[in-house]
């Protein structure tokens, strides 16, 4: 014959379980909190018009800056498949210059903000 835990040990069991479970709950909150402080801390990203590719690889490619230089710079490879196509707003990377990611302006779009702000 087994014997039942005493009222004060399932009580301790209980709060334990109930400890555990809040502190899974914490710890995913901090991992979430972690995760967007890490993106926040990024370095800003300039926007650039892409011109072509150079070379048959597509990991680099000439782009004109917002400032008018025209620049070869390296593509990012979490954009490796995706087509760029010239004309298309890119973001570089404000310290290396990598393509980053494509961005859903057209020039003619680009051109209307400019002429609104400035």
């Amino acid at each position: 014959m087994s014997k039942k835990p005493s009222g004060k040990i399932s009580d301790i069991y209980g709060k334990y379980r109930q400890s555990e479970n809040e502190r899974l709950i914490l710890q995913d909150s901090l991992d979430n909190l972690k995760e967007e402080f890490n993106r926040l801390r990024e370095p800003p990203l300039v926007g650039a018009i892409f011109i072509d590719y150079l070379g048959k690889d597509k990991d680099r490619a000439i782009i004109m800056s917002s400032t008018g230089p025209i620049f070869v710079v390296n593509v990012s490879n979490n954009l490796k498949g995706t087509k760029l196509e010239r004309g298309m707003i890119v973001a570089l990377n404000e310290r290396t210059f990598a393509i980053m990611e494509t961005l859903p302006l057209t020039i003619e779009e680009l051109k209307k903000v400019k002429e609104f702000y400035f």
